[in-house]
This record gives C-alpha cells, sequence and structure tokens, in this order.
C-alpha cells in the first residue's frame, strides 16, 4: 500500500512539474517563425527554440493548452500540437480566403470548447470559423462572412475606403463572437452556431468615424469592453452585457501622452486588460511615439492615464502578461540595436511598469501568447 501511495504521490508530483513547465512556456510571433521561450520566475526569459515556419504574425493557443494556432504565410492558418518540452509540430493548415483572392489572415482565436477556430482577414475585410478534429488540427472552414463596407472615415490615411477585419474573439462567457473592423469603425457582434458552423446575422457597435477600431480587450468581469482605434490612437469604453451581447458608451480617451496627442502618423497597436481588471495597456507605434500606455480602471469601467513608457524598440505591434499578470512582454516589429522584446514587471498596487531586460530575436516581433496551463 505504502509503495501504491508512493507511485501515487511522485506521478502527482510529475504532474505538478509538467504543469508548472508548461505555465512558463511563451511564445511569440514574428515574420519568419515562432519563438519559444520559458519564462523564470523573475519573470526573465530563457530561449527554447525557433519554429522555424515562416510568417506567424498573430497566435493563439487552446485553453487545455494541446495547440498553437496562427496566421501563416500564404493566406493560411495555421495548426501546431504543442509537446510536453513546449517545441512546436505543425499539424495542418488551410487556406483563410473563400474569395480565392488574396486576403491577409490577420488575427486568430480559439472557441472555449475547441470545436472552431476564428479568423480575420484583413485585406478583403472577412471573418471566417473553420471546424476543428479531436486533436486541435483544422478539419474545415464552415462559414466566412464580410458585414462591412468601409466608411471612407479617414481622408488622411485613406485605410476606410474598404472593410478590413482585424481582430476577431469570442465574447466573456462565450455566448458571442465578435469582429472588429478597422475599415468599418464597428465591432461585428454575432452569435455562432457551433452546430452548423456559422455566423447569425450580426449587430454593431460603432466607434466614431475615422477611428479606425483595431483590437478589443474584455474586463474579466465581462461588464466592460475597450476598443483601441489605430487610426486616430484613441480608446473607446463600453458597458457590455456578456447575456445580450449588447455594447454602451462609457468612455472615449486618447492612448497618447498630451503632448503627442493629435499626431496623425501615430498608430495605436495593442490593448490589453490585467487579470486583476484593475489596469490596461495599449502600444502606441510610429512618428517617435513607441510606447507602452498604462491606465487605471475605475469601478465603473472608466479609464486615466498612469503613464507611457517606452517599448524598447519601434512599432510595438503586440504585447501580453504573463498569466499571473507580474510581467508584461512587449513585441516590436522594428528591433533597435538588434533588440524587439521587453519585458516589464507590473506594479500589482498601481499598474506601473518597471523595465526588466530587452531581448533579441535576430528579427521584429509581431504577438506574445503563454501556454495557459
Amino acid at each position: 500500500a505504502n509503495m501504491k501511495r508512493d507511485a501515487l504521490f511522485l506521478s502527482l508530483l510529475l504532474l505538478g512539474v509538467l504543469i508548472q513547465a508548461n505555465a512558463k512556456l511563451m511564445y511569440v510571433g514574428s515574420w519568419t517563425g515562432i519563438h519559444i521561450f520559458d519564462k523564470q520566475q523573475d519573470g526573465r526569459l530563457v530561449k527554447i527554440n525557433k519554429a522555424d515556419v515562416g510568417s506567424s504574425g498573430f497566435l493563439a493557443i487552446s485553453a487545455d493548452g494541446k495547440n498553437l494556432y496562427a496566421t501563416g504565410q500564404g493566406d493560411t492558418y495555421v495548426c501546431y500540437g504543442i509537446q510536453t518540452d513546449g517545441n512546436l509540430i505543425r499539424y495542418n493548415s488551410q487556406s483563410g480566403c473563400a474569395s480565392g483572392q488574396e486576403c491577409w489572415t490577420t488575427h486568430v482565436s480559439v472557441a472555449a470548447n475547441k470545436k472552431y477556430i476564428f479568423g480575420a482577414n484583413y485585406k478583403d475585410g472577412s471573418y471566417v470559423a473553420f471546424s476543428l478534429w479531436d486533436n486541435g488540427a483544422l478539419n474545415q472552414r464552415t462559414d466566412s462572412v464580410t458585414p462591412g463596407t468601409g466608411d471612407n472615415g479617414d481622408p488622411y490615411k485613406n485605410r476606410q475606403a474598404g472593410p478590413h477585419a482585424h481582430m476577431i474573439t469570442p465574447t466573456p462567457g462565450g455566448k458571442f463572437v465578435v469582429g472588429v473592423d478597422l475599415g468599418s469603425d464597428k465591432v461585428w457582434i454575432w452569435r455562432f452556431n457551433f452546430t452548423s458552423g456559422k455566423f447569425g446575422n450580426p449587430s454593431y457597435q460603432s466607434v466614431p468615424l475615422g477611428s479606425g477600431s483595431r483590437h478589443i480587450a474584455f474586463h474579466p468581469s465581462g461588464k466592460f469592453a475597450y476598443v483601441v482605434n489605430e487610426i486616430k490612437s484613441t480608446i473607446s469604453a463600453f458597458y457590455f452585457d456578456p447575456q445580450m451581447g449588447r455594447f454602451k458608451d462609457l468612455q472615449g480617451i486618447s492612448s497618447l501622452p498630451g503632448s503627442l496627442q493629435g499626431n496623425r502618423d501615430i498608430s495605436a497597436g495593442e490593448i490589453r486588460v490585467h487579470p486583476t481588471g484593475r489596469f490596461l495597456y495599449v502600444t502606441n507605434r510610429n512618428a517617435g511615439s513607441d510606447n507602452v500606455g498604462a491606465f487605471s480602471i475605475s469601478n465603473n469601467g472608466q479609464l486615466s492615464p498612469i503613464q507611457f513608457y517606452p517599448s524598447g524598440g519601434g512599432s510595438p505591434r503586440g504585447m501580453n502578461f504573463c498569466p499571473k499578470g507580474k510581467f508584461l512582454y512587449v513585441a516590436n516589429e522594428n528591433p533597435i540595436d538588434g533588440k524587439s522584446l521587453r519585458a516589464f514587471a507590473i506594479n500589482q498596487n498601481d499598474g506601473s511598469l518597471s523595465f526588466l531586460e530587452d531581448y533579441s530575436i535576430g528579427e521584429g516581433a509581431t504577438d506574445v501568447e503563454f501556454s495557459p496551463l
């Protein structure tokens, strides 16, 4: 009996070690492949490997930590299996474009039940769904919809002559799927049919004309949603009803420090809400901005700027927290002195950032995702 008990204890211990190991896995997208890191307890990174798989601009990891999905080369969505040591095995890929034309696969997310992935295609403004096999591999494209038309709201950058799908993600609780459309200044809201794999008829929430809505981040309570607007470098805050899939205006605020506000050559990039729900972070790119803005979130969802921090490279495109929210990692598209990945420690009391370390991956970085386990 003792031997059995010891064996059980040992296997539980090993399971704990494996889960611990995976909790530290960090994946960085780039234009030539996926860089794999082991995050140490002090927030510093140790490089494990690079998967030379070609352009992998945006990544998503399934809730069970077994699969990684990427926007891939040649307008594809790609599925990988995540090994216990963190390395990737390529399962398969599918064309993102229903039209047969160029569509520019730009963003990918996974349904919580791991039955589907969702993709946003920038160039043609389409949103797609793919069913998945039991091992997470892509089965088939079940739907492709293009609800937007573009609103020509931005004469300066002229980026709104047509729809430009920039992000798609399930809402908290998973009842709806939302798509952010930069060309149409809209967030589209669908009920998704998990039996047929089809998007329902969309409703929408607009942001101010010419804003260029790029990405959305939900508050962990599900009660608030924040849209970062690329063209105007603003944040649109909303009340959100996760049961009804409805947005209601709450606040509009610049993503920039006062000295840079109104500079139309700056483009806001990524937006993330801290796991505690108390802080929000946004990246600003180009025209000498290249910073991370930290904001506090009040109990009623309102944002107030805390501070702005140099991103450690040019054009910070993506960023993410480690699962516990102690550290923030920023992916810069243009390296400075060879470094394109910057790590910050997050002050858990006030949300302020302190510089931790810069890393070189030999090229620009585009997105950061952690294994959730």
